[in-house]
């Protein structure tokens, strides 16, 4: 199906327990694509449908905004952002280019349980609208957020063997319509080979100066400097070829029970983790974080020695408290009192390694949403 949409998305898992990896959701055709980079956002019609849904705006939706304008199709302005703001809990509420993305939750807000939503990603330095973490930030064209309002989803039950084709439209007709036309596309369609190429694959940073940082950060750490760092290393190649190709293989090589692939238009994104960031589901936040790993035995007995060698090694343990700590701190911030830890130190297979976790949850607070 994917050949045919400029703009998808895929979210699943693999090889690993059936408690994260029963469900698995495709979305294809979105009717809008929302950007935002620094001050400036823009809003913009994708398809036929998206019509519909931009013509719900008005000017009152973006008294918010310094700059507004309004078409037929795409709504742009901008948002100087507001930096005075110190208090934590209040930094969330800052008046930037993120309230665009509440406007337009508020906007299509569903009661019930509703798959339609937007879709996409928060770079890395969306942070910086609320946090004013200093330090080198260096010119790129990655979007502070890139997200799509989606109608359009196949839902996969692994358990049942079945999956529904649900598309939200203005009438039963029109959806039933679009539905014949979705299964014909299956039906009809079968996959060429995916083919695809990497060619001068380099890391940013030479093995002898990584491992300087490291020893660096150890001196730091002896000297009370610093207490947690994670030295990133950019892997850059040149890429030619299909990019769904890539998520397929970094399926089979690193099985996880969040696989993604996002087809953004313009860039792809391609992801597996072992870790669930953070959930809010009927106003139960929740965050699971993992620290502590060890390897996978070649046998039951192997497997059963490292598990007890990792639960009784005081530095892995004292890593995952840390976390711990941090995820309370976090919750806190939008949370009522009371942040609750089950599953301390549960170990968790996965295909090559195995690891501690531990779950936090908590309520969250009025007045507070998921984003």
């Amino acid at each position: 199906l994917y050949r045919a949409y400029k703009h998808k998305f895929l979210l699943e898992s693999k090889d690993i327990s059936p408690i994260y990896g029963r469900l698995s959701l495709a979305g294809i055709d979105p009717v809008l694509k929302i950007t935002g980079k620094k001050d400036a956002f823009c809003i913009e019609v994708l398809n036929g449908r998206g019509s519909f849904y931009l013509n719900k705006f008005t000017d009152d939706d973006f008294k918010i905004c310094d700059r507004i304008e309004i078409s037929e199709e795409k709504i742009q302005g901008s948002i100087k952002n507001q930096s005075d703001i110190i208090e934590e809990t209040e930094r969330s509420k800052r008046k930037n280019i993120a309230q665009v993305i509440r406007i337009l939750l508020k906007k299509f807000e569903v009661g019930s349980k509703s798959f339609l939503g937007l879709y996409g990603a928060l770079s890395y330095d969306f942070i910086r609208l609320f946090e004013d973490i200093g330090g080198d930030n260096p010119e790129n064209d990655t979007n502070d957020f890139t997200l799509s309002l989606y109608d359009t989803f196949l839902f996969f039950d692994h358990l049942k063997q079945t999956n529904e084709i649900i598309v939200y439209r203005n009438n039963t007709q029109e959806a039933k319509k679009d539905i014949e036309a979705i299964k014909k596309e299956i039906t009809e369609n079968r996959n060429n080979k995916i083919l695809y190429n990497i060619t001068n694959a380099k890391f940013e940073l030479e093995k002898n100066e990584y491992k300087s940082l490291v020893e660096l950060a150890k001196k730091y750490a002896a000297d009370g400097e610093l207490f947690e760092v994670v030295f990133s290393n950019i892997l850059k190649a040149e890429f030619k070829g299909d990019p769904f190709g890539l998520y397929l293989k970094y399926r089979d090589t690193n099985p996880s029970p969040y696989l993604f692939y996002f087809d953004l238009g313009g860039e792809q994104l391609v992801g597996a983790s072992p870790e669930m960031m953070v959930r809010c589901e009927n106003n139960i936040v929740s965050l699971r974080p993992i620290s502590g790993t060890a390897k996978i035995g070649n046998d039951p007995i192997e497997d059963h020695e490292n598990m007890l060698s990792l639960l009784s090694d005081p530095k892995e343990r004292a890593e995952l408290d840390m976390l711990i700590d941090l995820g309370r701190n976090d919750l806190s911030r939008v949370c009522e009192p009371g942040i609750q830890i089950t599953d301390y130190r549960f170990v968790e297979k996965y295909s090559r390694v195995m690891h501690t976790v531990a779950h936090l949850s908590g309520k969250l607070r009025k007045g507070y949403t998921a984003l």
